[in-house]
């Protein structure tokens, strides 16, 4: 199946549909949050959150990918899935914990901030829950269902925002609390079909042990994925205090919208290459993935000078040249995005994990160089080497384990914008021709 088939599948269409919304709605409630709590409430907000992010990470361990990487190749039993989520319970019980004793730090010294951290870290058990349904929908290629979800999660948090914008109750607090209720709703729709279509075959079945370890290999990297993403609005409020973080807090919603297609394609490749694997499809995805993001990043970055005064306040005018560098960075990281699921998706997680921590522990250390001085840019410019250094020791590994030229992932043809224009009108037309979906 090269990419042709992959962005005609109903995956990549119902994929799509289901990742936008979470970045729309980050963006969409981002003026509310900005109008009616300022850049220092808005940056509170973001301390709240920022912690159960990571900690929803830790605390999964890598479940929701290998369910779906097992499930995908028709390989779980009704007892490893049980096991999977009873595992992530313990463990977000214990990431949960872990957030409530380092709350005083996480908030500067701030009590009140603090103990709204600690309550938002109840959010990680349900949001633990709801990943690993969601892997095991993607796993059986339950797009559909994986799009309610997302859904139904966003819609709360956007009606949740603005029916307290409009009422005049916005505070940190009830904000936060709104942005994190999606956990507690969003799982519903798994419940409601919460049935897998299929078992594995005896002789094919894999064991809890095996799931553990593949869901370890994979968690080190994912768990260094989340903090090259997330560390550092994690630390900015005791390295800089929420005022630099709210101005970031704005960059990062906007500059993540590009992220769209990315995801939708990057979702239903590893589901499609953990059931067979294709050098040249991966090539190509990557390539038509970047064409995709880089335009979606030039229109961004084209209307952020005008946009984000107009939607956020004029206050929030120094989060501009910090939308640039981060819109530099995901285009720049975008070949090693799908690098690292082609990885996964051929059972050498810990390849891609790897990467990932040489590039976090790089920009950990960016991050306590830069951001005392510079805040929301140095923690950019922390983020865009990173990247870079992910993205590409990514495909190094590929290079050397799988013979795949790092070149091709970078080396644009002529061709390739004709197929993405075709691939478009293609995409399009399913969309069209499902419009119940």
């Amino acid at each position: 199946m090269e990419i042709a088939a992959l962005a005609n599948s109903r995956g990549v269409v119902v994929s799509l549909l289901g990742n936008m919304v979470g970045p729309l709605s980050a963006l969409a409630v981002a003026p509310a949050l900005s109008q009616g709590l300022g850049i220092a409430g808005r940056g509170e907000v973001a301390a709240a959150i920022a912690p159960l992010s990571v900690a929803v990470t830790v605390a999964a361990v890598g479940m929701p990918e290998a369910v779906t990487y097992f499930a995908a190749q028709g390989r779980l039993t009704r007892g490893t899935r049980s096991f999977a989520l009873l595992f992530g319970t313990v463990a977000s019980v214990l990431a949960a914990a872990v957030v409530w004793f380092a709350a005083e730090w996480l908030a500067g010294g701030d009590s009140s901030l603090a103990t709204l951290i600690r309550v938002i870290s109840l959010s990680t058990i349900p949001a633990v829950w709801c990943a690993v349904f969601r892997g095991l929908a993607l796993g059986e290629r339950r797009w559909k269902l994986v799009a309610v979800e997302r859904t139904v999660s966003a819609a709360v948090r956007v009606v949740g925002v603005y029916a307290l914008f409009f009422a005049d109750h916005l505070s940190p607090a009830s904000a936060s609390a709104a942005m994190a209720m999606p956990y507690f709703v969003g799982g519903v729709a798994y419940f409601a079909r919460r049935n897998s279509r299929r078992d594995a075959d005896p002789e094919a079945r894999v064991s809890s042990l095996a799931l553990v370890k593949y869901g370890a290999a994979l968690w080190i990297g994912s768990l260094s994925g989340i903090l090259l993403g997330r560390v550092d609005q994690l630390l900015m409020t005791p390295l800089s205090g929420v005022r630099e973080l709210g101005v970031y807090a704005v960059a990062v919603n906007v500059s993540e919208v590009v992220l769209l297609a990315n995801l939708a394609i990057r979702e239903v490749f590893f589901s499609v290459e953990s059931a067979s694997s294709s050098d040249s499809r991966a090539a190509q995805v990557s390539r038509m993935s970047s064409l995709v993001t880089g335009s979606a990043a030039l229109v961004a970055g084209a209307l952020s000078p005008f946009a984000v005064p107009l939607l956020f306040g004029a206050e929030f005018e120094e989060a501009v040249p910090v939308i640039f560098i981060l819109l530099s960075a995901i285009v720049l990281g975008n070949p090693g995005s799908i690098g690292g699921a082609t990885l996964s998706a051929r059972g050498r997680p810990g390849l891609r994990s790897l990467s990932l921590v040489v590039a976090t522990a790089v920009n950990l250390a960016l991050i306590f160089m830069l951001v005392p001085r510079y805040g929301a840019l140095g923690a950019a410019w922390a983020t865009l080497v990173a990247n870079v250094v992910s993205g590409n020791a990514t495909l190094v590994w590929l290079q050397r384990r799988f013979g795949i030229p790092l070149a091709d992932f970078y080396r644009f043809r002529s061709s390739d914008v004709e197929r993405l224009v075709g691939e478009v009108r293609s995409l399009m037309a399913s969309i069209a021709r499902r419009g119940e979906v």
